[in-house]
């Protein structure tokens, strides 16, 4: 991925040493000039080609995660279990278990006595001594295997792989990177990873802003053929710092930044060298794994009938492009082109749900693609679209604050609106709603509806007792994908996030002519966002909070922002849909399947807790846990987090 995987600890000194003095620098390169596959590789690819090829997503492979080929057992789910299942992942935490037990055991005693045993220790030959079978225990891993998911992935590949060849070809790049995607996301149109990392390349967001369109109508991550061109730059730029194909690959995964320091240190461009030598924080298996990956992928996916036989590969994509002459939103575009909405988007990936769902508006001279088969006029079409209706944004007058205790119908009662119109103009799914959260109400409605209406919430609520106000609090409706997680009861539900509260700016006021306000950081967001969103340097923010370039920003953090270049409500508008962005993205691939707790250990940050021991993004974790102050975690403090699935699974 363009991002970071999961971070395992770093090589032991001893196994280093042994690497140092076999295969360093040993490099036979049979499989292509640009793309060698190096000896002191040669196992690490040979344990993902099976991974891709032999052993599917029921069965779990127990290997060493320094020599990938001591494969210890492998075990195959029981029918009916789910492969992503927490029940499957206790499966393999019970297996990786059992052997760690037999490691010790053997690291003790030095002689096995079981058949079990026997057989484990056999995998070591003349290196099975106590020292080396402690350490094989702490080096254990669990792999599920992937063959039935990359056989999907080449059959999906013939849509686009002859399209993204002709693309490398074009940016003098070598062809074989055109198998890159089976290594992120098996040619999922949809992947999206639970850190945010959408389509077939897998891009995270800060770096497809670099070369994309990513945004809450539009983000092109997800549409293959302009993230491939997008790929292609950002592989030309890694080899163009790096110089070496075998780093630029890994740079894909590493980052471009985090290779160039490695080079650094080791005074080298020689990849076994850093492979065998560097260490660093994010250098983990992952990322030292990542150029073994492809080439095994390659190899499988070039020779795919030597290991599943013969495929129903799908066909090239077929369309044909169009520039829209003026900005118009996506419903009125289709409507008038006559094209149906499915074929629309399956042509044109790059649009979000939310465009079509809202009536969101694409930039004059955006270019879409359309049906090929058939004749259509579209050209002429599109010269006759009609003039898009002017929009008008509701006075801030018009808001309502929801009491504890409100629900949508209750709102909806009172000022004689449906809650299918509240729900449109509010953007909510279901019936979500919570004390504190402020609804935008149309403004047909008017003062005097709204006033009374509010009069009669603050009545209501103070007829009720403390305790029964908490009570309807707990029952807040969560997203769709958090109410089936049934389980998650015991623990309580998970408040959401209050967007309009936390997301207002405050303390609005000018001062020789320049207008500013106040905002309260939240999760996910960077200076560079904010400046985006008020279209400013960053540095204009800097300058305005007195920051030094080196000063970093905190979560919950008061900031000044400037107000100059777009209104309040404009930048209340892009920064609460990148949010929401965020969260329709993940319940919209990810379900809740439990709700567990974790007590914090000394050491341990919030950073390495979301990407090593939960697996889920930092806003997730706010939501559950509103009270825990993150900038400055305490051992012993107990965190609530959610063990989440893919939404297909």
């Amino acid at each position: 991925m363009v991002m970071g995987g999961v971070w395992l600890r770093w090589w032991s000194m001893a196994w280093i040493g042994c690497c140092l003095g076999t295969a360093m620098i040993a490099a036979a390169a049979d499989s292509g000039e640009h793309f060698p596959t190096y000896d002191g590789i040669r196992d690490n690819v040979e344990f993902w080609q099976q991974i891709y090829s032999h052993y599917n997503s029921r069965q779990i492979v127990v290997h060493d995660s320094k020599q990938l080929m001591r494969i210890y057992g492998v075990y195959t789910l029981p029918a009916g279990v789910n492969p992503y299942s927490r029940r499957a992942r206790g499966y393999a935490k019970r297996e990786k278990a059992k052997y760690r037990a037999v490691l010790q055991r053997l690291g003790r005693s030095g002689q096995p006595t079981s058949k079990l045993e026997q057989q484990v220790f056999a995998l070591f030959g003349d290196e099975a001594t106590p020292a080396t079978l402690r350490q094989a225990a702490r080096q254990l891993r669990v792999q599920t295997g992937q063959a039935d998911r990359f056989r999907r992935g080449v059959i999906r590949s013939g849509r686009y792989l002859q399209y993204i060849k002709d693309v490398f070809a074009q940016y003098d790049l070598p062809e074989e990177l055109a198998y890159l995607p089976h290594v992120e996301s098996s040619f999922d149109y949809k992947a999206y990873s639970k850190f945010g990392a959408a389509g077939i390349w897998q891009f995270i967001r800060s770096t497809g802003r670099l070369y994309m369109k990513v945004g809450y109508t539009i983000d092109e991550r997800r549409d293959p053929i302009r993230a491939t061109v997008a790929a292609a730059k950002l592989l030309k730029r890694n080899y163009a710092k790096l110089g070496s194909w075998p780093l630029a690959v890994t740079a894909y995964n590493h980052g471009s930044a985090g290779m160039q320091r490695a080079v650094r240190r080791l005074g080298t461009k020689d990849y076994m060298t850093i492979f065998a030598r560097h260490r660093g924080r994010r250098f983990g298996f992952a990322s030292r794994n990542f150029y073994s990956e492809f080439i095994a992928a390659k190899e499988v996916a070039q020779n795919y009938q030597r290991y599943f036989g013969d495929l129903p590969i799908e066909s090239p994509l077929q369309y044909r492009e169009a520039i829209l002459p003026k900005r118009i939103d996506l419903p009125t575009l289709v409507r008038h082109l006559g094209v149906d909405e499915k074929q629309f988007r399956d042509l044109n990936l790059g649009f979000r749900p939310a465009a079509y769902r809202y009536g969101k508006r694409v930039p004059k001279g955006y270019r879409i693609r359309l049906p090929r088969e058939g004749f259509t006029d579209y050209e002429t079409l599109l010269a006759s679209l009609p003039q898009p209706q002017p929009r008008s944004r509701p006075k801030g007058s018009d808001w309502i604050q929801v009491q504890a205790g409100d629900t949508l119908w209750d709102i909806s009662r009172e000022l004689q609106v449906s809650v299918g119109e509240l729900r449109a103009l509010n953007e909510i799914y279901g019936s979500r709603i919570f004390a504190g959260q402020v609804l935008r109400i149309p403004q047909s409605v008017g003062q005097a509806k709204i006033l009374p209406a509010r009069e009669s919430r603050v009545a209501k609520r103070s007829k009720r007792e403390t305790a029964s106000a908490q009570r309807v609090l707990k029952a807040t409706v969560l997203p769709a994908s958090l109410n089936k997680a049934n389980p998650a009861t015991r623990y309580g539900p998970p408040q959401p996030r209050q967007w309009h509260g936390s997301l207002a700016v405050d303390g609005i006021h000018e001062r020789r002519g320049y207008k500013s306000g106040s905002i309260r950081l939240a999760a996910e967001e960077t200076l560079g966002h904010l400046a985006d969103w008020l279209s400013v340097p960053t540095q204009r923010i800097r300058d305005l909070n007195g920051f030094s370039f080196q000063r970093s920003v905190h979560v919950g953090e008061t900031i000044r922002v400037p107000l100059d270049r777009v209104t309040v409500e404009s930048f209340e508008e892009r920064r609460l849909e990148y949010h929401r962005g965020l969260e329709e993205d993940f319940y919209g691939n990810y379900r809740v399947e439990n709700i567990a707790e974790y007590r914090v250990k000394a050491g341990d940050s919030i950073w390495q807790l979301c990407s090593q021991q939960f697996e889920i993004p930092l806003w997730l974790i706010r939501e559950l846990n509103p009270g825990v102050d993150f900038n400055s975690l305490k051992v012993g403090t107990t965190i609530r987090y959610p063990v989440v699935v893919p939404s297909q699974s």
